[in-house]
Order: structure tokens, then C-alpha cells, then sequence
């Protein structure tokens, strides 16, 4: 998946914005959720983002009831002729991963293919 930079989105149309929570005194937040400019986000690494997902603690093994999920789901798309992203295969089925993001959720929200 390539990278587009926020002038390449506003230019189809979107504004650009982090949406995301407040950060105590770090970073108020009126609501739920609030959006951000994105040049208050902090640089990052982009070597880091390799699809080992190591900044998370890497994947481990695989949930065969995901894998069994997403088989299934990547037969359907693959029948209009999509595919899905291998990033996202692994996140959701490496047992360090998926489900990884619920634990920092502050709206309950779930992970749930």
C-alpha cells in the first residue's frame, strides 16, 4: 500500500486530520473524539512499518479460528477480484496482535471481524 501524503488527500477532496482522543494536559479533547492537524503528530520511523509489526511485539502464532476466518473472506473478495492486504491478514490473525488494540479502546470498542 503506498503512503499519501495529507496535500495528496486534500486534493481529492478530504480534509485531513487525526481523529483521535485527548492525552490528559498533554492534549485536550472536547469530545469522544477530536481531529488534529497532522502536523501535531510526531514524526515517525517508517522503517519501522514492515508488516512484522515489531513495534507491537511481533505477531506470534497464528488463531486458526481467524485464519479459517479470513480464508473465507479472502475467497469471497478474491471472487470480484480483490485481494486483502497481507498487513492487515497478519494483524488479525497473530495471537500477539489481534485484539491488541482493545486493551487502549476508550469507547469499548472491540476487535470483531
Amino acid at each position: 500500500m503506498s503512503e499519501q501524503s495529507g496535500s495528496a488527500l486534500s486534493s481529492a477532496g478530504f480534509d485531513t486530520a487525526w481523529c483521535a482522543t485527548g492525552l490528559g494536559t498533554y492534549r485536550a479533547c472536547r469530545h469522544t473524539y477530536e481531529r488534529y492537524t497532522l502536523d501535531s503528530l510526531p514524526p515517525l520511523d517508517s522503517d519501522q512499518f514492515t508488516g512484522a509489526f515489531t513495534w507491537l511485539g511481533g505477531g506470534g502464532d497464528p488463531i486458526p479460528r481467524q485464519v479459517r476466518k479470513l480464508n473465507g473472506l479472502a475467497k469471497d473478495l478474491s471472487a470480484k477480484g480483490l485481494v486483502l492486504p497481507q498487513d492487515f491478514v497478519t494483524f488479525q490473525t497473530s495471537e500477539n496482535l489481534y485484539g491488541s488494540l482493545d486493551e487502549v479502546s476508550v469507547t469499548g470498542c472491540w476487535t470483531n471481524l
